[in-house]
């Protein structure tokens, strides 16, 4: 008799989003509808170690009994998701580290422990920061995305994604935490992320899932990128109100934020459907 399905409780189940950056572990394919799949198919076995992130398509395969199908075995979901976090932390860690350098001459070290309201100096320091952290991005995505093979591309635009989220996380610590809806920020802006691959990766389809071939993923990147890049613009805005930073040139800071996309021939990410 199969058990009854339980919940699983919040914190475990965006933790383990979290750590799989809200994507199928075995596909990697950004924007594609996911569920938390319990590896040993007890729906009230809720540890870590038991579960894994997987497109509609591959937790299907972990279903298939006999035939031709071919089945997703327990140890072959472990291994990717093992794989999968792993890369997933280690693209995080190089983001972070190029954010770290790109500060490293600003005073903005200012940490989230024991957290207390920041002072307008820590604040206008980072936010002085983020566009050499863009143009950073951009440099780092531009030779890749210059190959103009797909796999590239993709990685191009996935790097420069991965930047700009480190840079607006330490924005993020500028708020009360558990600021946004009760949830980290990590947890709350990877969802965001997550919901901009699912929406342009569903209006470059309008024939349905996989119809506009592998031209879809390059495209998606490049608006998530753009759409990252706008919600650090609309998140320094806020700041700027909120902390009043009349000593700030918000207008000079959008003007050297929008240049820092643009390389010196003026080309721009690819974003289009087109």
């Amino acid at each position: 008799m199969s058990k009854v399905r339980t919940p699983i409780p919040d914190e475990i189940s965006a933790e383990v989003m979290f750590q799989h950056d809200r994507t199928c572990c075995v596909c990697n394919t950004p924007g594609l509808a996911v569920q938390i799949h319990h590896i040993d198919e007890d729906p009230t076995h809720h540890e870590m170690n038991n579960l894994a992130v997987l497109c509609l398509q591959h937790h299907d395969e972990t279903q298939v009994r006999g035939g031709f199908s071919r089945r997703l075995k327990a140890a072959d979901v472990v291994r990717n998701r093992d794989d999968w976090i792993r890369r997933v932390q280690a693209r995080r860690d190089k983001a972070d580290g190029l954010v770290i350098q790109q500060m490293a001459r600003i005073a903005a070290t200012w940490s989230e422990q024991e957290w207390t309201e920041p002072s307008t100096a820590h604040v206008m320091g980072l936010l002085n920061a983020l566009p050499s952290i863009r143009r950073a991005a951009m440099t780092a995505a531009r030779p890749l995305w210059d190959t103009g093979i797909t796999s590239e591309m993709c990685q191009g635009s996935y790097s420069a994604i991965d930047i700009l989220e480190s840079a607006w996380l330490r924005l993020a610590r500028f708020y009360p935490p558990d600021h946004f809806g009760g949830r980290a920020a990590s947890h709350f802006f990877i969802e965001f992320v997550a919901g901009r691959f699912e929406w342009h990766r569903e209006i470059c389809e309008p024939r349905g899932p996989g119809t506009s071939g592998t031209l879809v993923n390059v495209t998606s990147g490049g608006a998530v990128l753009n759409d990252v890049a706008a919600a650090i613009a609309e998140t320094v805005e806020g700041l700027y109100i909120g902390f009043s930073l009349d000593d700030f040139d918000l207008k000079a800071w959008r003007s050297d934020w929008d240049a820092a996309e643009r390389s010196e021939d003026d080309e721009v990410n690819p974003a289009s459907c087109s």
